[in-house]
């Protein structure tokens, strides 16, 4: 294998190693982040339903207590719960502080069990059927994928469910709706550094991998040139190299003892040659001799 093919595999093993490291890190370091904001977020609408839970049985259990009607009669049980509901001070305090509460938090209602707004940040929404949204359970149980999603999906609003009283046949919820555009700006910029992040460590990545390739690879080159001095029979023009202990210096001592064998072996076998060239010269002397005696004795 030449020095090039073997240094560029080195540099992408190099990178790659890099590239796995810091895609890991990263993904784990955002999906924490990601999930730990989802989850506020969560707890921000479950604080505010919790808060909406408390008001609203305090209401009914001092209203519906002191009041006349017939509780086993549906009919006057919601319209009187109803009633309650809508004209308690600290629940219509709480729904008109409740968008400023949190940046994330859309509306609040409280609906019966039949969907139907009793109670609604919006007063235009009030006995109308509530919309249906995606539970905000679903995206903190949703996995690192889906909320990864979230950063760049389209905004969205989910629904923090709370049963809140049950009251014979009827039950009361609170629904706290969740955006996620608050939540998009927080993130992505966070998301969009560590990319960058990531951009610049395999960049630099591979400008090490591509020194530290020449550097160790260096005596590569130095030992694959000797060899080529010792096949081109040019060793004795070239300086020797300062021994050291390390595997180059061994490396390199092995080929001096190499190149020395195979300059002994050259050196007999240059002699063995001259003295066959000289052996068969006196050969054909003696061929050209013989004739020239032989007529002497006829």
């Amino acid at each position: 294998m030449s020095a090039p093919r073997l240094k560029i595999k080195l540099v992408l093993a190099i990178t790659g190693m890099v590239l796995a490291i810091v895609a890991t890190i990263s993904v784990l370091y955002i999906s924490q982040v990601v999930h730990q904001r989802v989850q506020q977020t969560a707890n921000d609408g479950e604080f505010i339903a919790w808060e909406m839970e408390s008001l609203v049985r305090n209401a009914l259990d001092t209203d519906l207590t002191n009041s006349r009607i017939d509780v086993n009669d549906p009919k006057q049980l919601e319209a009187a719960t109803e009633e309650i509901l809508q004209t308690d001070l600290g629940l219509s305090s709480l729904l008109q502080s409740i968008v400023g509460y949190a940046p994330t938090i859309q509306d609040a209602a409280i609906t019966d069990s039949a969907g139907r707004v009793l109670l609604h940040t919006t007063e235009n929404f009030i006995g109308k059927t509530a919309e249906q949204r995606e539970d905000i359970s679903s995206l903190v149980n949703g996995g690192m994928w889906k909320q990864f999603k979230l950063i760049y999906g389209h905004n969205r609003v989910y629904d923090v469910h709370r049963p809140l009283v049950r009251i014979g046949a009827l039950s009361f919820e609170a629904r706290v709706g969740v955006q996620t555009l608050f939540l998009q700006d927080q993130l992505r910029p966070l998301v969009n550094r560590a990319l960058i992040f990531s951009g610049i460590a395999i960049l630099v990545s591979l400008v090490l991998a591509a020194g530290l390739s020449n550097f160790a690879l260096r005596p590569l080159e130095a030992i694959s040139h000797r060899l080529d001095l010792i096949s081109s029979g040019q060793l004795e023009a070239v300086e020797a190299p300062p021994r050291s202990t390390d595997e180059y210096g061994a490396v390199s001592s092995k080929i001096d003892r190499l190149g020395r064998q195979m300059r002994d072996v050259k050196e007999v076998f240059s002699a063995l040659k001259e003295n066959l060239d000289q052996m068969m010269a006196n050969l054909q002397d003696g061929v050209v001799l013989l004739p020239v005696i032989s007529g002497r004795y006829w």
